[in-house]
């Protein structure tokens, strides 16, 4: 009996050492403080060389990180018609990840590469042109602010 006593306690105090933090804990930390909403201020780049601000909550993003959803109100109704200047993804819900790889952090929307995902204090970038497989010419970068 004390046998399985001691086996029981020794198993319960093996198991409690091996459990890491929570699920959210952990999923906040890989998405370097994704939670939330977040509204786009600027998108410049592209071959156009384009620079284009946007007033706060025309177009916002909300990472569900507990679900790892991204979902997107794109209320640009300036750029609806012509399509002049890239504004990013148009309204929806989309799987997302965050990936960790020589402690830079890429955004991948829909299993595809979205690019540099940066962020500090209140802000986020999303830099299209430095990607897994170098750097890229002409691309986008996404400006955020909460």
């Amino acid at each position: 009996m004390k046998n399985i006593v001691l086996l029981t306690f020794i198993f319960a105090l093996l198991h409690t050492g091996c459990v890491s933090n929570d699920d959210e804990n952990y999923i906040q930390n890989k998405t370097i403080n994704a939670r939330g909403a977040w509204n786009l201020t600027k998108v410049s780049g592209g071959i156009i060389g384009q620079n284009e601000s946007y007033e706060s909550k025309v177009i916002t993003w909300s990472f569900n990180v507990k679900n790892s959803i991204l979902t997107i109100e794109n209320n640009n109704k300036s750029n609806a018609e012509a399509k002049l200047y890239y504004d990013g993804l148009p309204t929806g819900k989309y799987h997302f990840n965050i990936t960790e790889i020589k402690n830079n952090y890429f955004l991948f929307i829909e299993g595809n590469e979205f690019g540099l995902y940066k962020t500090k204090g209140n802000k986020l970038t999303i830099d299209q042109g430095i990607t897994t497989n170098g750097v890229l010419s002409d691309a986008y970068i996404l400006e955020f602010n909460r």
